[in-house]
């Protein structure tokens, strides 16, 4: 089939899943193999969704479908929280999405350092009036309370 030579979504070896924090996964698609093709999207200014073989473009119905179940999940979200990512306009299909997608009274909440406020406001000039910004715009400080939380609530049920 044209665009699924080399199977129906990318194999994932055992480093990238190990760089993902998975040390103890394998890909069963991958089997004992020794080399892949890449299958990380890294934050480029130019990201393309597919590879490129001989025989054609490859994996573009992966990542389509990716991106599809993206969107049925963000439209069906009541709380969006964009943690650590810029929206850039560079990254056009990301920024489409998310932008575009959600329904309108979603609650957004935005913890992305710097650019929190840039995005919020993004977000409510796009008619998204629960957009904010997080407590905590930092990464780290947020997981952290976050964390904390959910461990006091454990204390607490087990009391």
């Amino acid at each position: 089939t044209p665009g699924n030579t080399l199977g129906s979504r990318p194999v994932i070896p055992k480093n990238e899943l190990s760089f993902l924090g998975y040390t103890d996964a394998n890909d069963p698609k991958f089997g004992k193999g020794g080399a892949a093709l890449p299958v990380m999207i890294f934050p480029a200014r130019s990201k393309n969704f597919y590879f490129s073989a001989n025989t054609g473009v490859e994996y573009a119905d992966f990542w389509n479908d990716l991106w599809r179940q993206a969107a049925i999940a963000l439209e069906s979200s009541a709380r969006i929280v964009i943690c650590g990512y810029s929206l850039l306009a560079v990254d056009d299909r990301a920024r489409s999405l998310l932008l575009n997608r959600p329904k309108k009274n979603a609650e957004i909440i935005i913890a992305s350092g710097t650019d929190t406020d840039r995005i919020a406001t993004e977000y409510r000039n796009a008619g998204y009036v629960r957009a904010r910004a997080s407590d905590d715009v930092w990464f780290q400080t947020w997981v952290a309370k976050v964390r904390d939380s959910i461990a006091e609530t454990r204390q607490s049920e087990h009391r």
